[in-house]
């Protein structure tokens, strides 16, 4: 009995990426276990069996792939002549918890959701690397809180991220209930109690800082000047997130002055005027027949919504490399803290205290609920409380 892991490139999907399997020969038959591992023909090294370095998550999909082929291997020695009960093996009678997740992640790439399945894969990856492998009897609430441990101080993840984390895993959990592989009565989050989600860390920039940012000296046509101007267009332009603002078109624009877009996110229409800075940062960096506002993707990147994606999550990471070394060329407080999305914040807390309508705010945030907007600002506004407790105290100071 032979094995070696096939990528299947007759089988490559819109995102680009075709699914890996591990062929098991015998007797010049084949027969296929699905790892759960989507990748682009780039990302595999077939000669040495392996995800190719350049991959971000090599390490991790390297490691299944070795506990797999080992896993196999045993199972070989346990049935010599029997490649069936070998393959049945390894997909499981209904499968486990591990391979219901690569499941789940298949079916959101073949709905082209293209974060959520990024969001799941994390996830994925992290479940494999605390129990390698995870039967639906074995996720226990114990399991669930030795898993919460271990994303605290595993991997350092903040009281938010690991509430996000959980819930994904209990989506699961209810989508498993669903398909009838989990008895209702089993549903190990019924005894265990869900981490709290934290408080974000919302950032924001006042008006002086802004300014600030506005003030800097930086070299013409530079990185530096590109990812700060983009970051104060986005202030400019309603709190505009930084995906809608890397792929925004020219012809947004229009010649009142009006930027009229869909947000990428949600499918909200925003329609708002563009004040003069935001114009001059456009008139800065306008090239003759080039299709974008800025100059941070190639014509075309937009065709394919999964290559969309993939280059902005690229360009975000790289934007929030440079925005930290420029807020601390500007001298702003807690660099480390500012973001991309730290544009969104700043409009929305600046927008809010300029004019009091957050039906307005909403508007111009493309937020399809007024309770969303609401929460939002209530999460940026720590210093109300502070104004408050001085507006009723503060006259003790001239007694």
């Amino acid at each position: 009995m032979r094995f070696r892991f096939e990528l299947r490139a007759d089988r490559t999907g819109a995102d680009g990426t075709a699914p890996l399997y591990l062929r098991i020969t015998h007797h010049r038959r084949l027969y296929r276990v699905a790892t759960g591992i989507r990748l682009a023909p780039a990302d595999w090294n077939d000669r040495k069996q392996e995800v190719r370095r350049s991959h971000p998550l090599a390490k991790a999909l390297n490691t299944r792939l070795r506990d797999l082929l080992i896993e196999a291997q045993r199972l070989s020695l346990k049935h010599p002549n029997d490649p069936e009960a070998v393959r049945a093996a390894l997909k499981g009678p209904r499968g486990d918890v591990l391979d219901f997740a690569r499941r789940h992640i298949e079916r959101l790439t073949e709905q082209g959701r293209y974060w959520e399945q990024r969001k799941y894969q994390t996830l994925l990856l992290k479940l494999h690397e605390a129990f390698r492998r995870l039967d639906w009897e074995d996720l226990t609430p114990r399991a669930l809180e030795r898993f919460e441990q271990q994303l605290r101080t595993r991997w350092g993840n903040a009281p938010s991220t690991i509430y996000k984390e959980m819930t994904r895993l209990r989506r699961l959990v209810r989508l498993a209930i669903r398909e009838g592989l989990l008895p209702p009565d089993r549903d190990p989050f019924l005894r265990y109690e869900m981490p709290r989600p934290g408080r974000p860390v919302r950032r924001k920039l006042t008006l002086e800082e802004v300014h600030a940012l506005e003030a800097l000296e930086l070299p013409e046509g530079s990185r530096l000047a590109l990812y700060r101007d983009v970051f104060l267009f986005c202030v400019y332009a309603g709190g505009m997130r930084f995906g809608d603002a890397v792929s925004l078109r020219r012809e947004a624009i229009g010649p009142d002055g009006w930027l009229r877009y869909t947000q990428m996110k949600t499918g909200a229409r925003v329609e708002l005027p563009l004040p003069p800075p935001a114009l001059e940062i456009m008139r800065r960096w306008e090239r003759r027949d080039f299709p974008f506002v800025f100059p941070l993707l190639e014509p075309g990147d937009d065709a394919d919504p999964w290559r969309l994606r993939r280059r902005i999550a690229s360009k975000n990471a790289l934007a929030n490399r440079y925005l930290k070394q420029i807020a601390r060329m500007a001298g702003l407080a807690v660099p480390e803290e500012v973001t991309t999305h730290t544009a969104r914040h700043s409009f929305a807390d600046a927008a809010r205290r300029a004019s009091g309508d957050v039906f307005a705010v909403s508007r111009a945030l493309g937020h399809t609920k007024l309770s969303t907007t609401q929460r939002y600002l209530s999460e940026l506004d720590r210093d109300a409380v502070a104004r408050l407790i001085e507006t009723v105290w503060g006259h003790e100071k001239d007694t």
